[in-house]
Formats: C-alpha cells, structure tokens, sequence
C-alpha cells in the first residue's frame, strides 16, 4: 500500500505541477480576463458533470468489486448524453453560452464523462498506476493541444483552450475504454433492474453531496460574472488563480485519499478499515500543514513575476484569506474516503449542506463590497465547518476520542520516515 501512495503522491504532484502551468500559459496569452472567462467555462463544465455522474461516478468504486463493471457502461454513458444535451441546451437557450461555446461544452463534458466512469472502473479494480498515468497524460495532452491551436493554428482567444479541452478528453477517454479489456473480465451487457437500482441509490447519494460541494468551491464564480461590473471577469481571473494553486496543496489528501478509498471498497474487516484510515488522517495532517506553511511563505512579487503583471500580486492576499480552509478541507479528504468506502454518503450530503449555509450568507452579505476576499473568507469557514462536522460523524462512528486521531511528535518521525521510504523505494524500484 505504501508503494501505491508514493506512486499517487509523485503523480498527484506532476499533475499539480502540470497544471500549474497550464494556468502560467493561460493567464499569459490571455491574460486575467480570458483566465476569468476559461475558469467560468470549466465551472459550467464541472457542474454538468457532477450531474452526469448521477448515475454511477465516483460510487462505481465500490460497486465494481461487486459486479460485473461492463454492464455499468450502456446506462452510464447514455446518461451523460442526456443530461450533457439537456443542460447545454438550456444554457444555449438562456443565451449563457455561443453557439460555438455550446459545441464545445457538449463534448467536453460528453468526453470527459465517458473518460471518468472508465477511470471509476480502474480505481475499483485497484489499476492505480493506470489511473495515474490516464490523469497525467491528460493534462499533457490539454497543454500540447492549447498550444498547438494558439500558435501554429493562430487560433486566439479562449477557444484555443476549448479545443485542447475536446481533443484531450477524447484521446483518454479511448485509452482507458481499450485498458478495460485489459482486465480479463467477461463483456456482460444486460441490465438488470436490481443493478439500475444500486447505480442510482449510490450514485445518486454520493453526486448530491458532490453537488452540494461544488456549491462551496464555485457558487462564489456566479456571483463574479453577475455582478456585471466591468472588471469582473478580470477579478474573477486573478481569484480563480488563487483557488488554483490553493486546490494544488489537495493532491495531498487526495492521492491519500484515492488509494484509501479504492482499498477500503474492497476490505470488510472493520478494524484494518479504522487502522488504515485513522493512519491516513494523521499523515495528511501533517503533509497539509507543511504545505500549507510553504503556500504562505511565498511572496507577492513572485506572483507578479510567474503571472507577468503588477495586478497578480493581489493572488497572495487572496491565498492568505483561503489558508486556513485549504489545510482543512485537505485534512478531511481521509474522513470523506473512510465514508465513501464504505458506500456511507450521507455525513456527506450533511456537512455540505452547512458549508453551503456559510457559503451563501458570506456572499450574499459581504461580496458586493468585499469581493474576492469575502469569497475567500466563504470558503475557508465553510471547509472549517465542513471538516470538524466529518471529523466528529467519524470519532462517533469509530468511537474514538480526539487524541486518537490528532498526530504528535511519534508520529511525525513516523511518517517522515515512512514517506521517505516510500519515495526511496519508487525512484530506485
């Protein structure tokens, strides 16, 4: 287990990495206002998603133990079709998107969703140097191709980025659809009604709190672009920087968390079930903290510099406001993976909804005057809220005091010499 999480944690982070310059690239050929325009985009784009994912995300971990996973694509892959129609057509109608930009919506989410439920297939079959490698290879493709069709192809403006979007979506949707075969189990394309069930039960459970979540990390987005002002796509540009390189420190929890939640689907032994996740917790405590630390200690002027103009300074002011919710929700991603493990989704769904409580009232009645910094504070106490409500549901669950769970100076020497090990092992294997 531990070499998987070494291999994880480096592919989390060249995946941070490659997406950090996925944002220098953008935010320099476009500048703030084009960065502002591609961030909404992929804010309709991951809501559509959340939705397609109704039906079978991330709960096709836990259930492709348990059946046959060929028979999850046809009602998968239909429904994203569907509900990918539905909602860009209304957005098309309710004049939100260009004829253009709804061509483009429509497959990338279409591709996008395809691609995921073949990656769920992977993680529940524990394929995880294959599932890193398809994210990698993902975000190199989108590079190459943003690239290619903004200089050689004199594409410029956004659109350049949509069409690295499409095309790369595509690409790894049919490498991991011909990596399925590569597993050796049967193709068994009937339905039954008992299995439609469970997709919906457990899908359904576990994308309303995704639902809910995404409420927390983007509703703030929404209230950028209606503001109308004249720089609000510009300040939602430089914002959405922030949230960025904030959501990087998270490849912590969740290369933790995505190893912890494939092996948790498949253990029924419910003491290795809280050793394993009470163990997760305590690292990704103290990896957050040190990362956090570091984010912190970065000054404006780098920020200016790497972005290339006086007005991304601001980025570290808005880093300082999302500090505390960063190192939070990172820590909680472990108590969320011991749920979802489980196919438990409703501590979830609950400490969602609070965090959505804190959401709306802090944008509502501060962000017209505060902007992004009332956007930011939003976030960091809704995650706070969202973090101790898990981190209570999970001491009652496993009836275990604080003390259990918070790390001291053992398990720092611990688990430096753990994930020192553990990085050992994978560039000399």
């Amino acid at each position: 287990m531990l070499k998987t999480i070494s291999g994880t944690f480096i592919s989390k982070f060249l995946l941070a990495l490659l997406n950090f310059a996925t944002i220098i690239l953008s935010t320099r050929l476009l500048g703030a206002e084009g960065r502002g325009e591609i961030s909404f985009f992929g804010t309709n784009m991951v809501l559509v998603l959340l939705f397609t994912s109704l039906i079978g995300g991330p709960s096709l971990v836990y259930l492709t133990p348990r059946h046959n996973f060929f028979r999850f694509l046809i009602p998968t892959y239909a429904w994203a079709v569907v509900v990918s129609g539905f909602f860009c057509c209304f957005l098309y109608k309710t004049n939100q998107l260009t004829l253009q930009d709804f061509i483009f919506l429509f497959l990338s989410i279409l591709f996008n969703s395809w691609k995921s439920t073949n990656m769920m297939v992977l993680l529940g079959k524990e394929k995880m140097k294959a599932w890193n490698w398809l994210a990698l290879m993902h975000s190199v493709l989108l590079i190459l191709f943003f690239l290619l069709f903004y200089f050689p192809i004199k594409i410029i403006g956004p659109s350049s980025f949509y069409w690295g979007l499409v095309l790369s979506n595509l690409l790894i949707w049919l490498w991991s659809f011909w990596l399925l075969f590569d597993l050796g189990e049967k193709i068994k394309l009937t339905i039954d009604r008992q299995l439609m069930s469970q997709l919906m039960a457990y899908g359904g459970l576990a994308q309303l709190a995704n639902i809910l979540q995404f409420a927390n990390y983007r509703i703030s987005y929404y209230y950028f672009m209606n503001m109308r002002t004249v720089d609000s796509a510009a300040e939602l540009g430089k914002y959405s920087i922030a949230v960025s390189i904030a959501e990087s420190v998270w490849i912590i929890g969740q290369s933790l968390a995505t190893v912890q939640f494939s092996r948790l689907s498949n253990i029924e032994d419910p003491e290795l079930r809280r050793k394993i996740s009470v163990r997760m917790f305590k690292f990704n405590f103290l990896l957050n903290l040190l990362a956090v630390l570091i984010l912190l200690s970065i000054p404006s002027w780098l920020y200016k510099f790497v972005f290339g103009g006086e007005e991304f300074g601001i980025v570290s002011t808005y880093i300082y406001w999302l500090a505390l919710g960063i190192f939070m929700l990172g820590t909680s991603t472990s108590i969320s993976a011991y749920f979802g493990g489980r196919g438990k989704y409703l501590p979830a769904v609950i400490s969602s909804l609070i965090g959505n409580v804190i959401t709306f009232f802090v944008c509502i009645f501060f962000m017209k005057d505060w902007g992004a910094i009332a956007a930011a504070v939003a976030a960091s106490l809704s995650y706070t809220a969202i973090t101790i409500y898990f981190l209570v549901c999970f001491l009652k669950e496993e009836n275990l005091s604080l003390f259990a769970v918070v790390p001291g100076l053992k398990e720092v020497r611990i688990y430096y010499r753990w994930l020192r090990g553990g990085l050992y092992r994978w560039n000399n294997r």
